[in-house]
């Protein structure tokens, strides 16, 4: 296991060469924050966590590059919150498009799978 340096006070080491070499800005300490918590993790919030990436960042992705989410329209947040609830909107009605053409072919494939019981 390799040491870790975790962001302290000035207080905490007042003979650190250079001086303020054991401080850190508050942008740091926020990231070895999320970094710990991360190492915190088990083995099973790993893999939920796994399972859970590669679903949402081709999502992302997707968003971002055919639906024009990479680039904000108009300025303002207001604006941007509007943005993304159109391009998810749009997206999720490209998936139920896909569902509802898709669906009438699956039902004909199961009935032809099977085979019709006549009554005797």
């Amino acid at each position: 296991m390799t040491a870790r340096a975790v962001p302290s006070r000035r207080s905490a080491c007042p003979r650190a060469r250079p001086p303020g070499g054991c401080t850190s800005s508050p942008t740091t300490r926020r990231a070895s924050r999320a970094r710990r918590r991360r190492l915190a993790w088990s083995q099973d919030d790993h893999a939920i966590y796994t399972r859970h990436r590669w679903r949402v960042e081709g999502t992302h992705g997707t968003a971002k590059t055919l639906h024009g989410l990479a680039r904000a329209i108009r300025r303002g947040l207001e604006n941007m919150k509007i943005q993304a609830l159109l391009t998810a909107t749009a997206m999720n009605l490209k998936k139920l498009a896909a569902a509802v053409l898709l669906f009438p072919c699956s039902i004909l494939q199961r009935r032809e799978a099977r085979p019709i019981a006549m009554p005797a």
